[in-house]
Formats: structure tokens, C-alpha cells, sequence
């Protein structure tokens, strides 16, 4: 049986300085800010359980980022409840060794076979991992959905783009981006 590999990446400048540590906890912001932030995500929904998706597996010190990412990001949510729906995919986050040379701050393998979908996202730098994931999420959601990225890419519009690894959309990008605004509210 023929096995079809698709790659997609992300393409995001690098957001500045910071470590690993400081990066769980995304974009720095001000102490007032990230109260008033948290205050408001618990009164809004104060017993809201948070429901990441069974089929997405990720290392044990990204958990806490994610749930709260869903507490915060209607965007997110939606995400994963699509997700999270999907029983023929398989979503695998974990961190990569950064490359000197790469521009990529996270990278997504999606592999297609006899019905199911894997994809394998690798978060290669340090920076706003909210907005890192929430882009791959969105190329996971992209290819449930069967979007044809090379006839994208051909069409030479600003919906996608090819570059050294694979693709690139700006659908993806605005999620990212999107997600990132409501988590930092």
C-alpha cells in the first residue's frame, strides 16, 4: 500500500529572547494584566471543565498550558472539539532540538494511511507556545478537512504557500494569531 506523507510548518519570526520555562507560560505579561486575565476566564466559567481531546497526546509540563489555552480561547475550544471528534486522527506534540539554521519555530508531519491520520508536531523553539500549537492545530483541522495544499499553493494566492519543508497558510496563521489575542485578554 502506497503511504502518502504530507508535511506543513509553520512560519512565525522569532518573538524574542526568553527560556524554555518562561515560554510555558507564553508572552510575557505584565503581573496586573495576567490577574485580571485569569480573573476573568473564572468568572466567566468557573466550574468549566476543561475537555482537551482523548486523541491528543503531549508531554506532562505542556498539560497545564494547554487546559488553560482552553479556558481562555474560544478559538482553541472549537479546535479541539474537532479534534477531539475526529477518531481517525492522532495528534502527537513534543519538542525538538532547535535547528541553527531553521526559521521554523514548530513543524507538523502528517501521515496519511488506510483511513487514519497522524500528525506529529514538533515545537522546535521556545516563544508563544499558545499561538505555536493552536497554528498546527489548525493545519491538523485543514487536512481533516481534505484541503488539496498544492492546488492551494499553485493557485499563487495568499491562502498557502510553499516553502523548504512543505506548506504554508494563512488560514493557520490567523488561528494562531487568533488564539494568542484571546489567551492574553
Amino acid at each position: 500500500m502506497k503511504r502518502l506523507a504530507i508535511t506543513t510548518t509553520i512560519w512565525l519570526a522569532l518573538l524574542g529572547g526568553g527560556g524554555a520555562r518562561r515560554a510555558l507560560c507564553g508572552a510575557p505579561c505584565p503581573p496586573d494584566g495576567r490577574a485580571k486575565a485569569e480573573e476573568s476566564v473564572r468568572a466567566a466559567s468557573p466550574s468549566a471543565a476543561v475537555a482537551l481531546p482523548e486523541n491528543v497526546s503531549l508531554p506532562e509540563d505542556l498539560k497545564p498550558l494547554l487546559q488553560e489555552m482552553w479556558r481562555r480561547s474560544p478559538t482553541f475550544r472549537e479546535q479541539c472539539r474537532r479534534i477531539g471528534e475526529a477518531r481517525h486522527l492522532r495528534v502527537k506534540l513534543s519538542y525538538a532540538v532547535p535547528i541553527l539554521s531553521s526559521r521554523f519555530r514548530a513543524l507538523s508531519v502528517v501521515n496519511k494511511r488506510e483511513g487514519q491520520i497522524d500528525v506529529t508536531i514538533k515545537l522546535v523553539s521556545s516563544g508563544d507556545y499558545f499561538e505555536m500549537i493552536a497554528h498546527e492545530f489548525e493545519h491538523v483541522l485543514e487536512q481533516l478537512e481534505g484541503l488539496d495544499l498544492v492546488a492551494l499553493a499553485e493557485q499563487r494566492g495568499d491562502r498557502a504557500h510553499r516553502n523548504e519543508l512543505g506548506f504554508e497558510t494563512r488560514r493557520a496563521l490567523e488561528a494562531g494569531r487568533k488564539v494568542r489575542n484571546e489567551y492574553l485578554r
